[in-house]
């Protein structure tokens, strides 16, 4: 199921490192991964016990590989189909390994970046059949109360919460160390403000002119 793969030519485009994230909630815990699509925040991870020792260690989330064939997908179904008449509170290995995938997959470009990385090898050809196999597999997953990846979503959500509470204290202390500078901030938003609605009102007008209502026109 999950053998060698020959890999094919990878895209140099980049332009998804910087992507908003694409978000799922089990339990108490809400797992949003796009913070850590940046270029070193998703790493190809070592195979220790099983594909699934999925690690967030220091930042850094480490996914082992996982090859993508034709088969892959009825064979996680029937899988994943198996594990949901397991009693609540019974590990459904299978369901929360595909069910983190799909969290982390919402589109062909979340696979090309995952490709790039060395942590999915598609022998399908095409991105966008992974993307789509993920989203139908994910659709029809109940998570049991001990969700295998609980701990990683909460180290995750940590992580960068307390990123983003650095972030603000820097700008703050950079930019807005003194009263003055937080009113050169407020100038310059009013200024920017009454730069829009001057070239609104510009726009406005020139598509709705104003037309004399005084009477008819004169004639020659």
């Amino acid at each position: 199921m999950f053998g060698f793969c020959l890999s094919r030519r990878q895209s140099h485009k980049e332009y998804w490192e910087e992507q908003s994230g694409f978000c799922c909630r089990v339990g108490q815990h809400k797992f949003c991964l796009g913070a850590s699509r940046g270029r070193n925040q998703v790493q190809k991870g070592q195979r220790l016990h099983s594909l699934m020792d999925i690690k967030f260690v220091g930042g850094v989330l480490r996914i082992p590989q996982l090859n993508i064939y034709y088969e892959t997908e009825s064979q996680f179904t029937n899988l994943v189909a198996y594990e949901q008449y397991l009693p609540d509170g019974e590990p459904r290995y299978v369901s929360d390994y595909t069910f983190f995938l799909h969290c982390l997959i919402n589109t062909p470009h979340d696979v090309e970046l995952l490709r790039r990385r060395g942590i999915i090898g598609n022998c399908l050809g095409n991105d966008e059949e992974v993307s789509l196999m993920f989203n139908r597999l994910g659709k029809s997953i109940l998570t049991s109360s001990k969700f295998s990846y609980s701990q990683t979503f909460a180290d995750v959500n940590k992580h960068y919460r307390r990123r983003t509470k650095k972030w603000v204290a820097k700008l703050w202390r950079d930019y807005f160390n003194s009263p003055w500078s937080i009113l050169k901030f407020l100038a310059a938003v009013a200024l920017l403000a009454l730069a829009f609605l001057q070239t609104f009102y510009t726009v406005y007008s020139y598509y709705n002119p104003k037309t004399n209502s005084n009477g008819p026109p004169s004639g020659s």
